[in-house]
Formats: C-alpha cells, sequence, structure tokens
C-alpha cells in the first residue's frame, strides 16, 4: 500500500508540472486610433485679468479673464492663436461664449475671454476645443478601470499577461467606446470582461476577441 501512495504521489506530481497553471480568464477587443480631429469639451480656470470701471462686483460691470486648458497628456491643440472656441460658461443655464486662443503650448491652450458680466474669477468652465487624431485612441467604456476612482486605466494583453497603462478619458463616442490618450498603440488589446481581481502582471487566457 504504501509502494502505491509513492507511485500515485509521483504521478500527481508530474502531472502538476506536466500542465501548465491555467490563467486569469478574460475577454479583449483591439485598439483603433482616433480619425481625424475631435472637438472634446475640457475644463479650463478662470482668471480676472481685467475688471472694468474698477469694479468687477458692480451690477452691469463686464470684465476680461484669461483661461488656462491642460491638454491630454499626449494630445495636441488643433488650433493657432487668434481662433475663436466656444466656451460654456457655469451657471446660467450653460450658456456658451466664444473665447479667443492667445498662446498655445505642448500641454496647455491660454484664452482670453472678454467682456463677461458673470462672475468667474477662479471658477472652472467648459471649452470646446479642437484637438489633432494624433495620440488618441478609441476603446471600449467597458475597458475602463478607476481604482478607487483616483485615476483611469486599461489592462492590455502582452505575451500572455497583464499590463497595466493609465489613460486620460476625452469624450464619449456614439455607441459603446470612449476615446482615451495615453500610453497605447493601435491593435493593442485591452481587457473588456474578467477585470474583477486582475492586476498588473497576473498570467492570463484569452476566451474571446470580442468585435
Amino acid at each position: 500500500m504504501r509502494s502505491q501512495s509513492f507511485i500515485w504521489l509521483g504521478v500527481s506530481l508530474f502531472v502538476c508540472q506536466a500542465l501548465p497553471a491555467a490563467g486569469h480568464p478574460v475577454s479583449v477587443k483591439k485598439v483603433t486610433a482616433a480619425s481625424g480631429a475631435l472637438s472634446p469639451t475640457l475644463l479650463g480656470r478662470a482668471y480676472l485679468v481685467r475688471a472694468q470701471r474698477g469694479d468687477s462686483t458692480a451690477i452691469g460691470a463686464a470684465s476680461d479673464y484669461r483661461v488656462q486648458v491642460a491638454l491630454p497628456a499626449g494630445t495636441q491643440g488643433n488650433v493657432q492663436p487668434g481662433q475663436k472656441v466656444a466656451v460654456i460658461l457655469p451657471i446660467l443655464h450653460h450658456q456658451k461664449t466664444q473665447g479667443t486662443v492667445e498662446k498655445v503650448e505642448p500641454h496647455q491652450l491660454t484664452l482670453l475671454l472678454p467682456r463677461q458680466v458673470q462672475e468667474l474669477n477662479g471658477q472652472e468652465v467648459r471649452i470646446e476645443v479642437p484637438l489633432k487624431g494624433d495620440g488618441i485612441f478609441k476603446v471600449p467604456f467597458a475597458s475602463i478601470y478607476s481604482p478607487r476612482g483616483v485615476k483611469k486605466q486599461v489592462f492590455v494583453v502582452v505575451g500572455g499577461q497583464a499590463e497595466v497603462r493609465d489613460v486620460e478619458t476625452i469624450s464619449l463616442t456614439e455607441g459603446s467606446e470612449i476615446f482615451v490618450a495615453g500610453m497605447l498603440k493601435a491593435d493593442d488589446s485591452v481587457v473588456v470582461q474578467g477585470l474583477d481581481n486582475l492586476i498588473a502582471g497576473d498570467s492570463v487566457t484569452v476566451l474571446e476577441e470580442a468585435r
């Protein structure tokens, strides 16, 4: 009996060593590059430049503001100094006005927003900023993972392992996908199902490639 037990133990160890460990089961979908320019709505912050009549709090007084808009990492503004862009004001039923591009920098745009009656100093406004398509990708909304709501990430399958990539969401598409900027490339495979308990470095088994 003892010899049979040793034999079965040896066979079990051999089978366990011979069979590869099953990876975390996932479904994936290919990343696609954005085609053409986009005009997403980005947040900017307004700062008082000049108060008319010397008192920006007076009824009817109009003030000029400068607005700084941070561009998503890896993207480029598709604008030139002097160009008009749409600005959506807080309060006032999200009224639209226009700002003038003053400066275009690699990671930031600066606009002039003249003659505003509404008090905007230090407030956030929304700006429709034309962006070049370079560095922008379309991924399934289901692939976006936000641990503790601090930042947004996707998992990319590379060589049978899950790699995490930070992304910045830009805008929704008409379907179930979203435009993002980040360290991605076209044809990367992002995980859309099986995100539960998945961590960077995990071995994965791709069950299905979503279309």
